[in-house]
């Protein structure tokens, strides 16, 4: 299989989409052969979807930075195509089908929102997808100094227990404000780090953002919340650090197996899971549309027939549309970046 892209992510990232369908789609009736506990890891796909995500960022950034004197503006060019335009296409969809306003859906805002930030089925992960790239050249800038990444981390872990405080003034139910502390961006914000920090093959800052957000979280839950030191509510900062750690892991099994020398790319599975794990994207939103179509149609199935009807599906219309919801869109961010690119060809 000759590419140029770097293959253990591709697998990797089918195992996220993979997860994040099969959680969902147990959802639909909980009854399993598979114990359901099983399942619930299918949640932490998304974790390893911002870790893959710090990781390529950091690959994609230092190779604009080579090649341009306005490194900023061409990432952010590539980056605004590459998300937004099918994230606007669900959110017109929503809007029509659940009557959200088109404000509340696209307000730049919208992803610190308790409410709002899922307005579009999932769409918490794609706000922090867009904020994590919104912030990345600062990150970037930060990182050189050990102090400063430091007092930026703590920054982070500061506004995510200000959320867990409630002391921001949002007025929702409590339900959406127990998910939003472990949704928000600023809890999740370890995730990107620990993925661009081992791209950067800087393993020293990964123990030190983890170890931030690790120590501030523990700390902090155990003086406000003990009695939720098990649980994401209240608090999750101290174990998305860990989950984290344990995404990274798993991305270097991946790794590991899928690099060794006896490891065949060219057969028929491989392709497919490397060919799989390049539509996560337009799968993503794709499965909640499918489960909210299907899930009345579904609901005395066992929950494996789910996840295999559900994935099936996804997987055959996010192969076919994403030329459509993905491919012309990133291109077209790459030609319009190509102005800002020395020697372009």
């Amino acid at each position: 299989m000759k590419t140029d892209r770097i293959l253990f992510y591709d697998y990797a990232r089918f195992f996220a989409i993979f997860g994040v369908i099969a959680i969902h789609s147990y959802q639909i009736n909980h009854i399993s052969i598979i114990s359901g506990e099983v399942y619930k890891f299918g949640r932490f796909g998304v974790l390893l979807f911002f870790l893959i995500s710090g990781s390529t960022i950091w690959i994609t950034y230092n190779s604009i930075r080579k090649k341009s004197d306005n490194p900023i503006t061409v990432f952010y060019l590539r980056r605004f195509f590459r998300i937004v335009p099918l994230f606007i296409f669900m959110g017109i969809y929503y809007s029509l089908t659940d009557g959200s306003a088109l404000i509340d859906i696209f307000n730049p805002i919208s992803g610190l929102h308790p409410v709002n930030l899922n307005l579009i089925a999932g769409a918490w992960s794609i706000w922090n997808e867009m904020y994590f790239y919104l912030i990345f050249p600062l990150y970037f800038y930060f990182r050189k100094s050990n102090i400063s990444l430091v007092l930026f981390l703590l920054f982070f872990c500061l506004i995510s227990f200000l959320i867990n405080l409630r002391l921001l003034g949002w007025d929702a139910p409590e339900h959406y404000l127990n998910d939003f502390d472990y949704f928000n961006f600023f809890t999740q914000f370890v995730c990107f780090v620990v993925g661009v920090e081992y791209a950067a093959k800087n393993f020293k800052k990964i123990i030190l953002s983890v170890g931030v957000y690790l120590i501030t979280g523990l700390i902090f839950k155990y003086h406000y919340f003990s009695s939720y030191i098990f649980v994401a509510d209240k608090g999750a900062v101290h174990w998305i650090a860990l989950i984290s750690i344990a995404c990274l892991v798993f991305l270097l099994i991946v790794k590991f197996i899928t690099e060794n020398k006896s490891f065949n790319h060219n057969n028929i599975l491989s392709r497919l899971l490397v060919r799989l794990g390049r539509v996560t994207y337009t799968s993503y939103m794709i499965h909640f549309i499918l489960i909210g179509i299907l899930k009345n149609h579904l609901s005395n199935n066992i929950a494996e027939i789910n996840i295999l009807i559900i994935a099936f599906l996804t997987f055959s219309i996010s192969v076919m549309a994403q030329k459509y919801s993905e491919e012309i869109w990133q291109n077209m961010g790459k030609n319009l970046s190509l102005r800002y690119i020395n020697n372009a060809k």
